[in-house]
């Protein structure tokens, strides 16, 4: 991890997980419409645990690269 080619391997295993959140929070969007989930307070409760993970990984995403900016 110390070395920047680690970091910036790092941050793209970040970035892929980032990804994966979205593209979770896009499945779990189109089986609640198709009505393969009905229970809309087991959705609600999915997507906010997704949302906020989402902005997590963003913010944790941002300040590895400020980090790394900065140990150049």
């Amino acid at each position: 991890y110390g070395r920047r080619r680690y970091k910036n391997e790092f941050i793209k295993f970040l970035v892929y997980a980032h990804a994966s959140n979205d593209e979770t929070i896009d499945h779990l969007e189109t089986i609640f419409e198709t009505g393969s989930l009905t229970d809309e307070p087991l959705f609600n409760s999915i997507k906010i645990k997704l949302d906020t993970l989402g902005r997590k990984l963003n913010n944790f995403i941002q300040a590895v690269e400020r980090e790394h900016m900065s140990a150049k």
